[in-house]
Order: C-alpha cells, then structure tokens, then sequence
C-alpha cells in the first residue's frame, strides 16, 4: 500500500506554538537566588513551546527505558491522537487544547506521561538544566526523573503529576506536599533539590485558571561539590541509547566507566578509552543542520499518523547521536557534552519528519530509506 493521505477524523499533531500559565508555590522555598529568579520569570511569562516538541520530548525521553512504559506509551500516543491536540485562540494567546473522546482510565494515562514530559520542559527553565543532564529515576515505571546540578553539589529531583482539566488538582498538590519533606528527611545531610511539577491538559476552551503548578522547590542539606558526578551522570543517560541501537558492549564499558574511582575516572577523562575507541556504536550516518548524525536506520517502521501526517504500511527511520558527543565519549572529553550548542527542532515536510532535541539525538522518519538518506 502506498502513502494515503489522512482521514480528518484524526489530524496530524501541529508544530503550533502554544502558550502556559505557570503557577509558583513559594511556601517553603529555599532555593538560590538564581532558580527563583527563574520561577519568578516563569510564573509571570508563563512558557511558549511547540505541540509536537511538547510530545516529541516526552517519546524521547524514555525511549530505551523500561521496555513495560515504552508498552504504555504507545497506547498513549494511540490514545493521543484519537485526542487531537491542537491549538486554540483565548484571549489573544494560542492555547493548548485536546478532545474529550476517551474513557476515564486512557485519558488518565495520556495525562501522566503527557504531564511527565511537559514537566521536564519545566523543570530545564527552573534549574537550567538541558535535557541531556537528566535522566528517569531507577524502577519499573520511571515517570519523575533527577538531574545535577552543575558542580555536581546537588541532586534536582522532580516529582510529576498529570490532571485532565484540574481533576483531583488539590489531591495532587497535597500528595506532592506530603512526600517532599518525607524524601527530604531521608537525604540526611546531603543536598537534594526537590520540586512537584503538576500539568493541566485541557478539553476545555475557557483555561481560567493556571496550566502548570511548581510545588515547593527547596534545598535542604549541605552542598558538597563533586565536579565528577554530573559527568559520570551523562555516561549514564547515553548507554540505554547504544542498548537500543544493539551495540550492548559500548553501553557496557560507558556503565563501567561512569563507576571508576575518582582516579581512574579523572584518567579517562585525560586520556579516554581505548575499548571505546574500539567498540563499534553505530551503523549509518547523515547530516542535518552541518552536524554529522551516526546512528541506525530501521526499515518498515510505522511512525504514529498523528506525527507524520500520512498512512503508510511500511517506512524508513534513523536514531542518530550527534558525532560531537561520541567524540567526547571515546576522547574522555565528557565536559565539551554539557556545553555543547544544539539548536533543537522539529519540522514535517510530505512525510518526512525530523526532530533534534538538546540531547543531541536525531529522529527523522520518510516513507523509504532513499527518501529518508536524501532529504536534506
């Protein structure tokens, strides 16, 4: 069967940007002066950010995780589709907007893991964070997730919460309130920075009230700076990738790695590793933007019609990592992957999708491989 153009029933998710109101709960903030700063900013800016990235990010991050949620996700974008996210015009401002067509129980799963990845886009602005320094907490369902802060002194870790339209928003505040100082008194005297991002996807057109509720962000504890961590941390966040693509070995020594002593670790950053530099980790490459792309190209593969805008029976998809940060990997020069400048975007175009997020993956999927290799 050849491509065919899409029924309206179920139209194509749009880049559209859209805009949320975000509310701050100060009560028991004790953050630095910069994340206030930068909830302030939030909460009287509010934040702009297109459909697709919004649901993009979400599929990205967990992409390569617990095989169970990638499960999971797939019915949700089913269900996401059938919902048709779209962009409505309210009070001078482009809102999000979704229909009401699914039982109570999908539409509770569109909003967890809907709210999780609306969530991390939040919690990057407060703690200026890109989306490479964070990862999912360890467990079977691993919807909150935690990043570093730069010096590696403390530990972000963010729980999430997803509501259709505010429903149960008050049990959900209080149940972030209630677990925070719990995890707080378990930390001891180490500093861990804990905040409740709780989202509100809506089905109706009237949003009076706020989209987004950041819940008591503070820093308990003693910061102690450890520059390793955040690094070690980012070896981490990359080798489910390699695990995904099948180069199990690369993903293996980048684990070892990111264990080593001080010692060793600080050698491998000087001089890098010859297993690395052997292993293979991956099978195709291309270029987007001037940044040479390696990854692997999968045929037959059925991206969702809600983000390709076509349907087809079979088609051509790459997952690549930007070279830079492979480099980086073998070379020991880990450092060189927080402060890389990585223009993100997401494009549709006949077909052909292409997404580039912060982290450095490229996503793009076309009709055939042909198509896919030679888009430019």
């Amino acid at each position: 069967m050849g491509i065919v153009l899409r029924s309206t029933q179920l139209p194509p998710i749009p880049s559209d940007e859209v805009w949320f109101e975000v509310q701050v709960d100060f009560k028991r903030c004790s953050s630095p002066a910069l994340v206030k700063t930068n909830l302030n900013n939030l909460q009287q800016n509010g934040l702009t950010q297109s459909i697709a990235k919004l649901i993009i990010c979400t599929s990205s991050f967990y992409l390569g995780y617990n095989s169970n949620l990638r499960g999971r996700l797939n019915d949700v974008w089913t269900y996401l589709s059938k919902l048709n996210p779209r962009p409505t015009q309210y009070k001078g401002r482009n809102r999000l907007l979704f229909s009401k067509v699914c039982a109570q129980r999908p539409m509770a799963h569109v909003s967890e893991i809907l709210g999780a990845g609306a969530g991390l886009l939040i919690a990057r602005h407060i703690y200026n964070r890109p989306l490479r320094a964070w990862q999912p907490k360890s467990g079977n369902n691993p919807l909150d997730y935690y990043s570093l802060s730069a010096n590696g002194s403390c530990r972000i870790e963010i729980e999430v919460r997803g509501r259709f339209d505010r429903n149960n928003w008050t049990k959900a505040r209080d149940q972030i309130v209630k677990k925070i100082p719990a995890q707080t008194s378990k930390s001891g005297s180490s500093a861990i920075s804990y905040a409740g991002i709780i989202f509100a996807p809506r089905t109706t057109k009237n949003p009076r009230k706020p989209d987004f509720l950041v819940v008591d962000p503070e820093i308990p504890g003693h910061p102690s700076e450890n520059s390793l961590l955040p690094l070690r941390l980012i070896l981490r966040k990359y080798a489910p990738y390699f695990v995904w693509q099948g180069f199990t070995k690369f993903a293996q020594r980048l684990i070892e790695i990111s264990k080593l002593q001080d010692n060793e670790f600080a050698n491998f950053l000087e001089h890098g590793d010859d297993q690395l530099r052997r292993f293979n980790s991956f099978r195709t490459s291309m270029h987007i933007n001037g940044i040479r792309y390696f990854g692997t190209v999968w045929d037959g593969i059925l991206w969702p019609e809600f983000l390709t805008g076509v349907e087809i029976s079979k088609g051509a998809f790459i997952d690549g990592l930007a070279e830079p940060i492979i480099d980086a990997m073998r070379t020991g020069k880990i450092k060189e992957i927080l402060f890389l400048n990585i223009e993100e975007h997401v494009g549709r175009e006949d077909g052909y999708v292409r997404v580039l997020l912060d982290d450095g993956r490229a996503r793009a999927w076309a009709p055939s491989i042909d198509k896919l290799l030679k888009h430019p």
